[in-house]
């Protein structure tokens, strides 16, 4: 089970603002922006965290006050945004190892499947781009080689730290199926650890 723990969070990031509000700190160039980056991202989650237990409490209120069958609807409407918040946020507690808030590159190849492997290549890409899309990320095509009938024989793209999530963690570089995890053996698509 993956746990948060606001008050960790909290700690570390005084010690960051500490470590930012000290005298010389952009003296060292590098070390300022890994300490800034990593303080701006766990902000983002502190936020995150503020919003949905304020979202949580107004909702615990709405309850007590539905009395109807259309509060109801909007009680059931506001639970499902916050299942699908809190569902995003535990997504993002999974990313805590050392690489994990760095950039990295996806790369899709078709290997040695022939025109079958060639289209589920795309059709990867496709899914990859789309789901990215829904959530508003931006994606560029840094590289695409066409298959010879048809789909591709490969594609590289860039992933920002903030845009990968646990689905592309757990299956290994696909977009969270088991079908996907079974044909990424297939068609030779892998995902390479920096260790």
């Amino acid at each position: 089970m993956i746990t948060f723990d606001p008050d960790a969070l909290s700690v570390r990031l005084g010690e960051l603002e500490e470590a930012m509000a000290a005298p010389g700190f952009w003296d060292d160039q590098q070390k300022a922006a890994k300490i800034s980056s990593e303080h701006a991202r766990l902000t983002r989650r502190r936020d995150r965290y503020d919003s949905l237990t304020q979202e949580s409490s107004d909702l615990n209120e709405l309850i007590a006050l539905a009395s109807d069958d259309g509060e109801l609807d909007e009680v059931a409407e506001s639970v499902t945004t916050l299942r699908r918040e809190l569902d995003r946020l535990q997504e993002e507690a999974l990313f805590s190892g050392e690489y994990d808030a760095g950039d990295a590159v996806v790369s899709i190849h078709a290997g040695e499947g022939g025109t079958d492997a060639q289209d589920w290549a795309e059709m990867l890409l496709r899914m990859y781009l789309r789901w990215a899309e829904g959530r508003s990320f931006k994606t560029e095509l840094l590289e695409a080689s066409p298959g010879e009938e048809a789909g591709l024989k490969s594609a590289t793209l860039p992933s920002p730290a903030r845009t990968r999530t646990a689905s592309s963690k757990r299956s290994g570089g696909c977009i969270g199926s088991s079908a996907c995890r079974r044909s990424t053996r297939r068609t030779g698509a892998t995902r390479r650890s920096p260790k």
